[in-house]
């Protein structure tokens, strides 16, 4: 087990925009957790989140990204956010169009949001190292400076040139012009290993930029990366900052031993639910169809499949169940009890079982249309009547074979709501 509470922790934070969010999640379970951080080093976003980090305020950081807007941050007169029901790609195409408008945009803006939430003082007097990455455009060189290479009153210029995507104006500082440190190195480990820490633990927002991939004897470092997409660089709102917010809590407490779950999050698994699965199942309880009669590279990957979503990597049954959640489209971004998640696929089952839609389609064997919808949109948005094909349909073995090499996770997803359902 790790001893998180008496190491003292390097953090690097990488950029990514309204993906930042994610970050402040990671946060509040490093508080909880009782890790320790000595020394932050951040690139673009990253960068202003290490100094809300340094400020130790979360409940101040937390209230200031759920309240900032896109429109704020750009100084735009109209907000470009669309609403829950829209989608981050009729934000972003709100916002080409006033790009194409406007040119680049100033980032007058994000300096005054700097000036009312970060304190230079108070970061300088908290004794935490601070590293910012930039770019100069001027030398085309990198610049990795630390708080005491920065001089007094000029922190907040440097995070703007490290934040100063090709959108805005470039940076001009002290003769030269910067832009967003992510052309260097969008997760900056390697700077804090140089200040000499050597337990680092970086938080990735899976964003664009280049990532230099450092490593040393001695380093010790522990990697949190989003486990599901965040949105988009530039989708502020509150509807996906909270969203963010649990992603980042959830990844990095899995990874801290708080909580257990792949993409599912629970608070503890029993004994009982880490059982072995015997894989000498039926698919098809009329054919008699058994995983054995598959190929051995179809066998492979529903046995990876189960892997992947359970919490030990072993072949367990909670991996099904949250695959057969998955299939039902159960609600991922909530903490739950072990036991629970089976109680709701079992409510699931006995809705999905008085449809009379999936009554008249399990007359019939499955058509191709069914799976062609169900194959293209199950993963993102489940068809409740093609899973109910599936579940009831007597499909031979070159069915469940090729299912099995395209989509080994619904196969036994499948098999966990049949053995539910009796």
């Amino acid at each position: 087990m790790e001893d998180w509470q008496n190491k003292v922790y390097g953090v690097a934070l990488g950029g990514g925009g309204a993906k930042g969010s994610y970050q402040i999640g990671v946060w509040r379970a490093m508080q909880e957790t009782g890790i320790r951080i000595g020394g932050l080093a951040g690139t673009s976003i990253g960068s202003f989140n290490a100094t809300l980090f340094a400020l130790g305020d979360l409940a101040g950081a937390e209230s200031l990204w759920r309240s900032i807007r896109i429109g704020e941050v750009l100084g735009l007169d109209d907000d470009p956010s669309v609403d829950e029901r829209g989608s981050r790609w009729e934000t972003n195409l709100k916002l080409t169009r006033m790009m194409a408008r406007n040119g680049t945009f100033s980032m007058e803006p994000m300096r005054s949001l700097l000036k009312s939430h970060v304190d230079e003082s108070r970061i300088r007097a908290a004794g935490i190292q601070l590293g910012i990455v930039t770019w100069s455009l001027t030398t085309m060189k990198p610049v990795v400076a630390f708080l005491e290479d920065i001089p007094a009153g000029q922190l907040h210029e440097y995070i703007l040139a490290s934040s100063c995507l090709p959108f805005f104006e470039n940076r001009l500082m002290d003769g030269e012009r910067f832009m967003d440190g992510s052309v260097y190195d969008n997760l900056p480990v390697e700077p804090l290993y140089q200040k000499g820490f050597h337990d680092i633990i970086s938080v990735s927002l899976s964003a664009m930029g280049h990532v230099r991939e450092f490593d040393a004897p001695a380093l010790h470092h522990v990697r949190i990366r989003n486990t599901e997409p965040l949105g988009g660089m530039l989708h502020l709102d509150p509807l996906m900052c909270e969203r963010n917010f649990f992603l980042g809590y959830s990844d990095a407490m899995k990874r801290f031993g708080g909580l257990t779950g792949h993409r599912y999050t629970f608070t503890a698994l029993t004994e009982e639910e880490r059982r072995p699965v015997n894989l000498r199942f039926d698919l098809d309880p009329g054919n008699r169809v058994t995983v054995h009669e598959l190929s051995e590279t179809a066998i492979m990957r529903l046995i990876r499949a189960i892997q992947e979503a359970s919490v030990t990597g072993e072949t367990t049954m909670d991996g099904l169940r949250e695959l057969a959640a998955g299939l039902l489209g159960i609600p991922r971004h909530v903490i739950r009890s072990p036991g629970s998640l089976e109680g709701e696929i079992r409510r699931e089952l006995k809705h999905l079982s008085r449809k009379e839609s999936m009554k008249q389609h399990a007359r019939s064997r499955l058509s191709v249309k069914a799976l062609a919808t169900f194959l293209k949109d199950a993963a993102d948005k489940p068809q409740i009547g093609a899973v109910g094909l599936l579940m009831d349909h007597q499909n031979g073995q070159a069915f469940w074979e090729a299912l099995a090499l395209v989509r080994p996770e619904w196969v036994a997803g499948i098999w966990y709501l049949r053995l539910l359902r009796g």
